[in-house]
């Protein structure tokens, strides 16, 4: 997966965060597109899609680099993608991330207490 994914395992409904690396010139050119480091996008021209909810996007520095910060909750388990971005205008498509099910843990889970 090209990107940072934070938590690295995340489950349906939980908020989540993906950083997406842009090149330099892809960084370069937001600001002329009106678009400002550290300061949230408009998300009207986002097309929402049934897998994720996108709560913030904003273009970030860190690290001596350039990200595209993501902000979200998946509401599907499995490989689940991004909307479309348009107005971005990026070079690379946005890479699908894996929503884990509870299931997969392999962990006995109890809601209650066993009864006698």
């Amino acid at each position: 997966m090209n990107g940072i994914l934070i938590p690295q395992n995340i489950f349906v409904g939980d908020t989540a965060q993906f950083l997406f690396p842009l090149s330099e010139q892809e960084a370069l050119a937001l600001p002329q597109q009106g678009i400002d480091i550290d300061r949230p996008l408009p998300l009207n021209e986002l097309i929402q899609n049934d897998m994720m909810s996108v709560k913030e996007l904003q273009l970030i520095k860190r690290d001596n680099g350039y990200y595209l910060q993501i902000t979200f909750i998946p509401w599907e388990i499995g490989e689940i993608t991004f909307p479309l971005f348009p107005s971005l205008k990026l070079k690379q498509a946005l890479p699908p991330v894996h929503v884990s099910s509870l299931l997969e843990t392999g962990q006995a889970m109890s809601l209650q207490p066993p009864k006698p």
